[in-house]
């Protein structure tokens, strides 16, 4: 992505972006819903990109030694059938450490699946919000 981006190709990065976390790239950033958002996505962009360090090194620390171990609510893991092997890894990593925590699929979804799947996405949150 960042190459794209320093070539003057946001479009491209955005697809590229899309297309690892759960969309095709084949018809560009307009496979999310509603392509008329595509200029909002583009400006977005910039998020993804700053926030992948954090994720990366783990600079907000949440993953410091007691702390998910010490939530205290039920926890919902969901994640799309068609994620990134590495997120259902990040998931299982996540999972031993909590004490109370559910898991769920929804099939033929990847990543972005609160956005592509939105109904499926809202009815599990309510699942566990009642269990909570």
């Amino acid at each position: 992505m960042n190459d794209a981006v320093a070539a003057g190709a946001p479009q491209d990065a955005l697809a590229d972006f899309l297309a690892v976390w759960g969309m095709p790239s084949d018809s560009g950033p307009s496979t999310l819903p509603d392509p008329s958002l595509d200029a909002r996505r583009l400006r977005q962009l910039s998020i993804a990109m700053a926030v992948n360090d954090v994720l990366v090194h783990d600079s907000a620390n949440i993953l410091r030694a007691g702390g998910l171990e010490g939530i205290d609510a039920p926890v919902l893991i969901v994640m799309g059938e068609k994620s990134p092997v590495a997120i259902g890894k990040i998931a299982d990593a996540l999972a031993e450490r909590m004490q109370d925590v559910g898991r769920a699929s929804v099939p033929d979804a990847g990543h972005m699946l609160p956005i592509t799947h939105p109904a499926e996405v809202a009815g599990l949150i309510a699942v566990n919000l009642e269990r909570a």
